[in-house]
């Protein structure tokens, strides 16, 4: 016999193998499909006692995920009513160098203008006003807080000439850092 014939004879058996595996499989299957259908005839109580059960759960569930959903929104908006008002400016920065959040104070302080700066780069906002993105360059690369360090904005959009800033790294998992404010 030739090789080819020994391969092919080879493959022939381990196809029918397959298929012999395939029908046990499928008999089987049937054979427990038939004995559920039977057990779930006998056990119909049982069972519409447990989907009242399991509906009344799920009910409950979707209450606490609703009222948890409302009050995240309340949290939220309260948290974004308190930057919005404090006194003093706020800028916050991603790692991945992103502005995410500029109170009215800071906008007016940065001369950004009231237009929304939410997820540009901080560079690009701040390109105005060098010395501010070089002390959260500062902070972002040592992962350190810089405290009142005070700094002149060279005249232009800035309100202020001179600001005292305080920069402080955001921590993510772990140690990892998330960013500055």
């Amino acid at each position: 016999m030739t090789p080819q014939g020994q391969a092919f004879l080879g493959l022939t058996a381990i196809v029918t193998v397959l298929v012999a595996v395939l029908t046990f499989a499928l008999l089987r299957f049937v054979t427990a499909s038939r004995q559920a259908r039977g057990r779930a005839r006998e056990s119909g109580m049982e069972t519409a006692f447990l989907t009242a059960a399991l509906q009344e759960a799920v009910s409950k569930l979707k209450a606490q995920e609703r009222a948890m959903a409302l009050r995240a929104e309340a949290s939220e908006r309260i948290a974004d009513d308190i930057i919005a008002n404090l006194s003093a400016g706020l800028l916050m920065v991603n790692g991945s160098g992103l502005v995410q959040v500029v109170n009215p104070v800071g906008r007016k302080l940065l001369g950004l203008g009231d237009t929304g700066h939410d997820g540009q780069p901080y560079r690009d906002v701040l390109a105005h006003v060098a010395p501010v993105t070089t002390v959260i360059d500062e902070c972002l690369s040592s992962g350190r807080p810089i405290m009142r360090r005070a700094i002149e904005l060279p005249p232009g959009k800035a309100q202020a000439t001179h600001l005292g800033l305080t920069a402080s790294p955001l921590r993510g998992e772990g140690t990892s850092s998330a960013g500055v404010i």
